[in-house]
């Protein structure tokens, strides 16, 4: 399987693009210029930043994964997400010391979706897996990857929980059905202060990975530090863009229709050879953006 999710921040020291598969350019997304000095105005921006996510008030981040309809160069459709939204919203880490970032992942399916794939082109072996068992992969993120440290100042507490009243650390190997949670403890600074980093989060379930993050199901994490105090960086205007590869003209991708709502019942994509095809590139969830 593979996918592609680039992040591209600008306007600080971070230019980084996470791949797994082949290269995108940022030309080719961003369109328009403005040439003032003949006194023409440029094209209207419709570029956006993806929202940064709100801890709740215990300082938790809550990311919801669950069907909904988003828009995409005028056209309806109904999939996966984190939060409602396509891309997920930005998870920003401040500098400091001692850092811990809890993350609660709520799975707000109601029943399994088993899809047969094959792997690349359809060629591989043929395997069977649920599209909405999922779980949390703090990508780029230096944290224990079974369980977060114990703290007897801060057990884990109700559902979602390890065995022990422990929080999971990076664990890529649980899953989260449809239905039941899981609660992330990232605790970047216990080596050593974690560094400035413009890294992401995503699913990272066996099987079924591709398929979410296809849908949009990633944003990007940012992990702040001393080199954005720096003069000259501190004050810029930085664009923090996540780029998703969505097949929305393939013909196997079901728009819905006018005044259909977005169920998990009627997902728009369920090929899993669709992400192969055919895959626009995204930027914050916006076709062809202008900046």
């Amino acid at each position: 399987m593979r996918q592609a999710t680039n992040l591209f921040r600008v306007g600080s020291r971070f230019a980084i693009w996470t791949n797994i598969t082949a290269a995108m350019f940022l030309a080719g997304g961003l369109t328009g210029c403005n040439d003032e000095s003949e006194g023409q105005k440029g094209p209207v921006e419709t570029y956006v930043d993806s929202p940064e996510v709100v801890p709740n008030t215990d300082g938790v981040v809550e990311l919801h994964y669950k069907p909904a309809e988003v828009t995409v160069d005028g056209r309806r459709f109904c999939l996966r997400t984190y939060n409602g939204m396509l891309n997920g919203p930005t998870i920003r880490i401040p500098a400091g010391t001692n850092r811990k970032i809890k993350v609660d992942l709520y799975n707000d399916f109601t029943h399994s979706d088993y899809r047969e794939i094959a792997s690349m082109m359809g060629h591989g072996k043929h395997s069977c897996h649920d599209f909405n068992v999922t779980n949390l992969h703090a990508h780029g993120a230096h944290v224990q990857p079974n369980f977060a440290t114990d703290d007897p100042n801060d057990p884990c507490e109700g559902a979602g929980c390890a065995e022990g009243k422990r929080y999971y650390g990076d664990n890529v190997l649980i899953s989260v059905p449809s239905g039941q949670s899981a609660r992330y403890r990232w605790d970047i600074d216990e080596d050593e202060t974690h560094h400035e980093g413009t890294n992401w989060y995503h699913p990272h379930i066996h099987g079924s990975t591709a398929i979410q993050v296809m849908d949009g199901v990633a944003g990007a994490l940012i992990m702040e530090g001393p080199l954005d105090e720096v003069e000259g960086i501190k004050n810029a205007k930085e664009r923090v863009m996540v780029m998703t590869q969505v097949p929305i003209d393939h013909e196997n991708m079901r728009e819905l229709a006018e005044g259909e709502t977005c169920t998990e019942d009627n997902l728009s994509s369920l090929d899993f050879l669709a992400i192969e095809t055919l895959r626009a590139t995204l930027i914050n969830g916006k076709l062809r953006p202008t900046l």
